[in-house]
C-alpha cells in the first residue's frame, strides 16, 4: 500500500520526535548537574559555587587512616 509523501511525512514526525525531546532532555540534565566534584588535581585552586551545587572531594584512599 502506498502512502502520500504527505503521510509517509507525519509518520516519520511522530516516530522521531518523542527521541529528540529524550536527547535534549538527556543534555539538559547534564548540563544542569548540580554537583561540582573535585579531585587532588586542583589542589590550590580556587572552586566557585552557585548556591544550589554540592561540592564532592574525592581522594585516594589511605589504608593507613582507618578510612579506606
Amino acid at each position: 500500500m502506498k502512502r502520500s509523501p504527505g503521510v509517509r511525512l507525519a509518520l516519520t514526525f511522530a516516530l522521531l520526535a518523542p527521541l529528540a525531546v529524550m536527547v535534549a532532555t538527556a543534555r539538559q540534565s547534564a548540563a544542569d548537574d548540580p554537583e561540582k566534584i573535585v579531585t587532588e588535581a586542583e589542589n590550590g585552586s580556587n572552586i566557585t559555587l552557585n548556591a544550589d551545587e554540592v561540592l564532592i572531594v574525592r581522594l585516594k584512599e589511605n589504608p593507613s587512616t582507618g578510612y579506606s
